[in-house]
């Protein structure tokens, strides 16, 4: 199964997605899902942001990183920021499912996490470079479009740890929304 079809299934047909998924090359799909969304939003969004002189909304929070160079040095980290937040994110619910007895494939945990975090992006990336291009791209709207996005993700990592992972459903809602929110939790002291 080819990513683009993964992602477009995700859309459009997420249980049909899952079907895919189950079989698909584990970590491999993940790994190139989640390079996708962070590599395309470094080389559009951030990009852009930086060429415009934009500021960050908050100021940076790393010593060495000044708020005025954030966007230059966040094209070339977001991406591996986005590798290592997807194994971590992975990493716990593998080790809640083992601690709950339960059976758990860290390669397909990965690549349910990651076709979450990929799904939302084409409605995502459009909105903020309309954003950016109209000069509307401010906290309050990011933080609301980001918070619908963020959900959006947690459901389809719901519904695919529930039919390729075979979880149960209430530990599968529970896993989605502890791990985005370790995500919003991380993301706000490291993305801008």
């Amino acid at each position: 199964m080819k990513l683009p079809r993964l992602w477009l299934d995700g859309i459009i047909r997420p249980l049909k997605m899952t079907a895919h998924l189950a079989v698909a090359p584990a970590p491999g799909v993940g790994f190139a899902a989640v390079l996708l969304r962070f590599v395309v939003t470094s080389l559009t969004s951030i990009l852009s942001l930086y060429l415009l002189g934009r500021q960050p909304f908050v100021p940076s929070e790393l010593v060495m990183l000044p708020t005025e160079r954030y966007y230059f040095a966040e094209l070339f980290f977001l991406p591996f920021w986005g590798l290592a937040i997807w194994s971590l994110m992975g990493s716990f619910v593998y080790l809640t499912v083992r601690l709950s007895k339960g059976e758990a494939d860290y390669g397909k945990i990965l690549n349910s996490i990651a076709v979450g975090m990929l799904v939302p992006m084409p409605f995502l990336w459009v909105w903020d470079w309309t954003a950016i291009a109209l000069n509307i791209y401010t906290v309050t709207n990011q933080v609301v479009t980001h918070s619908i996005a963020q959900l959006w993700e947690a459901s389809i990592q719901a519904i695919c740890f529930v039919k390729v992972l075979r979880l149960n459903p209430a530990l599968a809602i529970v896993l989605a929304v502890l791990a985005n929110a370790m995500y919003i939790a991380l993301a706000m002291h490291f993305i801008r």
